[in-house]
């Protein structure tokens, strides 16, 4: 039993309060405490001790940075709280721990120098014109006919985005008193104090800034190049509107950087006590920076160019893209290390707002499934030391809780397992690493699932679309929201972690935006086509609004 007597004030209150109280107190442990209040009133219901359920009492010193974050965790499971402060919820933190769960990870993800793990553009322009002078040289130069064909969209864009960006400045405006007289009202003076000429006020537009990130996996290969021609349409569109970008390519097929098969760096990790209880990267996963912003228009167009070609010949000539003697870098298709890129592009991301001073931060990740890799950390130290992973595949469904902390940013998170159908608050690790990321950069995000087949679009339903359900999904349910897809192009998907998620059916991305009439057609043939080119037309430039919607 726990009995509790508060006060505020000095502690001779709380002695008067005690030998007035009709609750004798008595046992054979006590608890006493005195501290400032840092969150809420000085009052007795924010004093120390907080009791949860009658069976926890606490009392600390110091504050709980991420209170806030964990108070809400709480109160959408049900969690009453008494107080206003920090230390309320940290009991409530007590009680919600199951008893007969499985042990809590605590690990921290540290800070990483980029040098070891983005591949630079130069180096990747190296290896790219070193390929290109096997020949293919009819593919040298892609980028012109892209603009030729992707132009109006571009330009749709463009448009779009200026409007809706002047709009939401207008809407922001105000008026002001100048401090200038408006002798035109000096006559009303006695009527009418407002004589001060006004002016409207427009703040000016934030910052924006914008990082892709592109899968480059085997399971790709079918669609890389129209993958990567929506990213440099989505790039030529940053560029014209003076948005600060760069476009990543995340690749785990660069094993011979990290020594014979990658094993030298991990080796050397393993062996180092002082990593123990830290997040590690794996071996041979990189960013391969293919475009930036800081490019001048004729480096722009080339880099453009390369991509398209490396892109082309993912799919047309792999083999002659390998590392060798003339090029160290790996540049063919691998495995889908998301979760480890993901780590790494936090670190790009802090990087690249410092960078261009950046106030609206937008992040992209397009990929075509589900993460190949988890949340990894070392769990000991010295030779002894073995690596634990958490939040991926089936180990997502399990219930777990790690507590992780990350280390650049000095701010603590909470990463739940388990059924989403059973509790909305569950996170698999990709869930988990966007979600911490968009709140330590202030950030937008936006997902895209790139499907081309049937059994793709089938699994992206069942895992992204239904996500908040368990077991398996109904064939009917599954078949009527791909029947969607192919109408609309585009499936959203709610609960993936980021702002919006989208699955896109590439098969719906081939039609041109271009009204097909044929001299021999009657007027109704032709009336025909030209409603079919209008709602194609409609359909294609939904997903357009709604990127720029969230880049505006």
């Amino acid at each position: 039993k726990l009995i509790r007597e508060r006060a505020v004030g000095k502690v001779i209150n709380l002695v008067r309060k005690i030998k007035l109280t009709k609750n004798k107190i008595e046992g054979s442990t006590g608890l006493a405490h005195t501290r400032w209040a840092t969150h809420g009133v000085p009052s007795n219901k924010n004093a120390h001790p907080h009791i949860s359920k009658n069976s926890i009492s606490v009392v600390h010193n110091g504050i709980i940075e991420n209170y806030i974050a964990l108070k809400a965790l709480q109160t959408d499971q049900g969690y009453k709280f008494s107080s206003e402060t920090d230390s309320s919820m940290s009991q409530n933190m007590s009680s919600m721990v199951d008893q007969n769960a499985s042990d809590i990870n605590y690990f921290s993800i540290p800070d990483i120098d980029l040098k070891d793990y983005v591949i630079d553009i130069d180096r990747i322009t190296r290896s790219i014109e070193t390929i290109k002078s096997s020949g293919f040289s009819d593919k040298h130069n892609m980028y012109k006919q892209l603009l030729s064909d992707h132009n109006n969209t571009i330009g749709y864009l463009v448009k779009e985005f200026e409007m809706k960006k002047s709009a939401q400045e207008y809407a922001h405006s105000y008026e002001t008193k100048s401090g200038n007289l408006n002798t035109s009202k000096i006559w009303s003076y006695k009527l009418n104090d407002d004589i001060f000429k006004r002016k409207s006020v427009s703040p000016e537009g934030k910052n924006h800034g914008m990082v892709m990130m592109v899968d480059w996996s085997g399971s790709m290969h079918g669609m890389i190049y129209k993958t990567v021609v929506q990213t440099i349409v989505l790039a030529t569109f940053c560029q014209r509107v003076g948005i600060p970008f760069d476009v990543y390519n995340f690749s785990d097929q660069n094993t011979s950087l990290d020594g014979r098969y990658g094993e030298k760096r991990l080796y050397a990790e393993r062996d180092n006590p002082s990593l123990a209880g830290k997040t590690f990267i794996g071996s041979g996963v990189r960013l391969h920076h293919m475009l930036t912003s800081n490019m001048k228009k004729s480096e722009f167009q080339k880099a453009c160019n390369n991509y398209l070609f490396i892109a082309w010949m993912m799919e047309n000539a792999w083999g002659y893209c390998r590392d060798s003697d003339t090029n160290d870098v790996d540049l063919t298709l691998g495995g889908t290390p998301l979760n480890h890129s993901l780590i790494i592009l936090d670190k790009v991301i802090d990087v690249f707002k410092k960078k261009h001073n950046v106030e609206k931060m937008n992040f992209i990740v397009l990929t075509d499934g589900s993460a190949g890799d988890s949340l990894e950390y070392w769990s000991e130290g010295g030779s002894s030391n073995y690596n634990r992973s958490v939040g991926s595949g089936w180990s997502s469904r399990r219930e777990g809780l790690s507590v992780i902390k990350h280390e650049r940013s000095n701010k603590t998170f909470v990463l739940k397992t388990g059924k989403r159908d059973q509790d909305k608050t569950t996170q698999n690790a990709t869930e988990f690493l966007v979600t911490m990321m968009k709140e330590i950069h202030d950030a937008k995000s936006v997902g895209f699932f790139i499907a081309d087949r049937n059994y793709e679009l089938n699994h992206a339903i069942r895992d992204y679309v239904f996500r908040n359900k368990d077991g398996w999904i109904a064939s009917n349910d599954v078949s009527k929201q791909r029947s969607i897809a192919r109408k609309q192009g585009y499936l959203s998907a709610p609960d993936c972690g980021y702002d919006d998620y989208y699955v896109v059916d590439m098969r719906t991305q081939n039609e041109q935006d271009e009204l097909a009439v044929d001299t021999d057609m009657t007027k109704a043939k032709i009336a025909k086509q030209f409603s079919k080119f209008q709602s194609k037309k409609k359909t294609s430039r939904q997903l357009l609004n709604k990127f720029v919607d969230i880049v505006k």
